[in-house]
């Protein structure tokens, strides 16, 4: 069986503290695009939050809390030269070490988000781009006798919908959508395969234009990808065209030559060996 949770669009950050809920956001991208008068307060909403370049924001405000860390570390290693028995007594010995993992976290956070690493080296920039988990939960420790007296106020309320979303994205994910048809069109210039899958679950409505988040276990049970839903919302079935790239073409590969190629019985066992996930 495939399993997938449908979705559209997300903001990945608000700020650099900020963790933002993409099915909220996504709720609001598509009642922005509905016809209905909550439309137009929708859109009026969203004129000010960049949801078509969620990726330039997120790297503006990976910039500037860069450039903010910088400045941070500097000023509190003047200050402690100058008064090293205030730092001893305020903060004690915890804030070096919580200010050492929120840095190594971003070195390797930052180091690995060069285009020349996500393309080349994808599952690299992936699992360490997952260090924001403990880039945040340092961020909670690094004050005063090991707490930080003011982030988990601005931490809460993101923090808190972003828990609930993970939770949504789970249960969704769980949801499972039977594997119709898998079609191969290839030619000398392009490889393309078609997943047609059955129109419940998590998918059994959509807009134009939107897309969904799969992952194949076959691969890793750890990375999801975007597909443009390529059939239209009248459809009894939703399609999928993959084109076959570096990302997919062992889920291509597995496909054409094993996958379709078995008897029923064994089709089965494969087909249910594949799992697509939102992410």
């Amino acid at each position: 069986m495939f399993y997938f949770s449908f979705n559209l669009i997300f903001l990945k950050k608000f700020c650099h503290w900020l963790k933002t809920d993409r099915s909220f956001i996504a709720s609001l991208y598509n009642i922005s695009t509905d016809q209905r008068a909550t439309s137009r307060a929708a859109r009026f909403c969203l004129s000010f939050v960049p949801l078509d370049k969620a990726i330039q924001f997120h790297k503006v405000c990976a910039f500037l809390s860069a450039l903010g860390g910088i400045l941070h570390t500097w000023a509190h290693y003047n200050h402690y030269a100058q008064v090293p028995a205030t730092y001893d007594a305020v903060y004690g010995a915890t804030v070096w070490v919580s200010g050492v993992i929120i840095i190594v976290a971003m070195q390797l956070l930052y180091s690995t988000s060069f285009e020349a690493v996500r393309r080349g080296k994808f599952e690299l920039f992936w699992y360490t781009h997952h260090l924001f988990v403990i880039f945040f939960l340092a961020l909670l420790f690094h004050g005063h006798k090991s707490w930080n007296p003011n982030y988990w106020k601005w931490f809460l309320v993101p923090g808190s919908l972003y828990l609930i979303e993970r939770v949504t994205r789970e249960v969704k994910a769980s949801k499972p959508v039977g594997l119709i048809s898998v079609t191969h069109m290839n030619n000398k210039s392009a490889k393309v395969f078609c997943l047609e899958l059955e129109k419940t679950g998590p998918i059994r409505s959509h807009q134009e234009g939107q897309y969904v988040f799969l992952n194949c276990p076959i691969i890793t049970k750890f990375q999801w990808h975007p597909f443009t839903i390529s059939s239209p919302p009248e459809q009894k079935t939703l399609t999928l065209h993959i084109r076959n790239m570096v990302r997919t073409y062992k889920v291509f590969m597995f496909l054409e030559e094993g996958g379709m190629r078995r008897k029923k019985d064994e089709c089965k066992e494969i087909i249910d060996r594949i799992a697509l996930y939102q992410i």
